[in-house]
């Protein structure tokens, strides 16, 4: 920003990483709060520095305020989503610099090569390297096969269909002694639990006592707890596909994946880049249903990782208890 100079447009895909946006900015450069302006649903100023949400910059209402300003440069964050409908026509604004930013610039309709097309080339991707140069520490990933709870949860599974089979696996209900475990076992370790549907996140959050953040979370509340979890003060979440990108969640040791192995390859690394760090080792865990489709699933997401350079491991969670 300060050596391409004139004014700088940040482009989020959401608010509550505008003001990340913001707390990164008068933590790290000279700016103060008169200089830093935001533009979605809760707040419309436009300054030097300007965080706007890509709906708002997209929308023909607010259109003309974005296309007479004269930016020096445009950050576009999570840019994977720059090929989407409303999120494209950001990319028709005029700047003498343009940067993209994502930890993972893939989409499942295989349109990645509009990112770089509309942005720019690729820099960085190579998740190895990033290792090898010690920049992360690389995370280890372990696929645990889980056993079913009972004979019936396996026959509920045999006599589902579509959506509906995919949930009862993801759900399966020894899945939660299996994330009970875990969590002991890294009982000194900061860790995100990921789960796809918000009655299994209440569940399990009865079940552990942890709060348990989705959608539906307030925004005041979302934010006092994933702070709580940056200082340290929570060392647990369980988390829905609101934790999967656009929040600032640093130094989870561990990540659990519970549920939604079906999700996209960019959700897989998403969930394991929440525990890149400097320094230190870092550990995701995957657990998939023995003997449902989520092995299928579990093992293409992985694969994808471990073309990343990601090394990977498989274990049976009845083995372990047999242990």
């Amino acid at each position: 920003m300060a050596a391409i100079g004139g004014e700088t447009l940040i482009l989020v895909p959401g608010r509550e990483l505008a003001g990340q946006w913001r707390a990164a900015l008068l933590a790290h450069t000279d700016l103060d709060e008169e200089e830093i302006g935001e533009y979605h649903g809760g707040e419309k100023s436009i300054r030097p520095v300007t965080i706007a949400t890509y709906r708002s910059a997209g929308m023909d209402r607010h259109r003309g305020l974005f296309d007479e300003r004269r930016w020096g440069l445009i950050v576009y964050d999570e840019v994977h989503h720059i090929p989407a409908a409303v999120h494209r026509r950001s990319a028709d604004l005029q700047a003498n610099a343009r940067l993209g930013l994502s930890a993972s610039p893939l989409r499942e309709d295989d349109k990645q090569a509009e990112i770089f097309t509309l942005i720019g080339p690729p820099i960085g991707t190579d998740w190895a390297a990033l290792f090898e140069a010690g920049f992360v520490a690389e995370p280890e990933v372990e696929l645990r096969y889980v056993p079913w709870n009972s004979e019936t949860d396996r026959n509920e599974y045999g006599s589902a269909t579509g959506h509906e089979r995919r949930q009862v696996a993801g759900t399966n209900p020894a899945k939660l002694d299996a994330v009970r475990s875990l969590l002991d076992e890294h009982s000194e370790e900061k860790a995100l639990v990921f789960v796809e549907w918000l009655d299994q996140g209440r569940e399990y959050a009865d079940a552990l006592g942890v709060p348990f953040v989705s959608g539906e979370t307030p925004h005041a509340e979302r934010e006092r707890l994933f702070e709580a979890f940056r200082r340290g003060d929570r060392r647990r979440l369980i988390v829905s596909r609101v934790g999967d990108e656009g929040i600032d969640l640093p130094n989870a040791g561990v990540a659990i994946v519970a549920s939604g192995l079906g999700g996209s390859r960019r959700q897989g690394s998403q969930r394991a880049g929440r525990t890149m760090r400097p320094t230190g080792s870092a550990r995701v865990y995957v657990l998939a249903t023995r003997g449902t489709r989520e092995e299928e699933f579990a093992r293409r997401r992985l694969h994808h990782l471990a073309g990343k350079g990601i090394r990977l491991r498989e274990t049976d969670v009845a083995d372990d208890a047999d242990e």
